[in-house]
């Protein structure tokens, strides 16, 4: 039976093994400022250790490219801006 401590977030971050392979990345969110995360568990020869993507999209964040490719126009996405059918709550608050 294989066991292991569970450790909490930041215990884990600072491991040095994960240090040591270098596997913690700093991202920089739109609204929470630099968000430290463990990469992936597994690296491949030919990629570098930075080739991390950048965090995740925000609510909402790429509406107008998705749906211009769809085919919307601009006016198109204004109507469902207006009818509340997609938003732009992505928008970082000043803080």
């Amino acid at each position: 039976m294989a066991a292991a401590l569970v450790g909490r977030d930041a215990e884990i971050i600072e491991h040095p093994a994960l240090q040591a392979r270098q596997r913690v990345f700093t991202v920089k969110h739109p609204l929470n400022g630099d968000v430290r995360f463990i990469g992936w568990p597994m690296r491949f020869s030919a990629a570098p250790a930075s080739a991390m993507p950048g965090p995740a999209p925000m609510l909402g964040q790429h509406n107008d490219e998705i749906l211009a490719d769809l085919g919307f126009d601009e006016d198109e996405r204004a109507v469902l801006r207006r009818d509340g059918v997609i938003g732009d709550e992505f928008a970082p608050q000043a803080r």
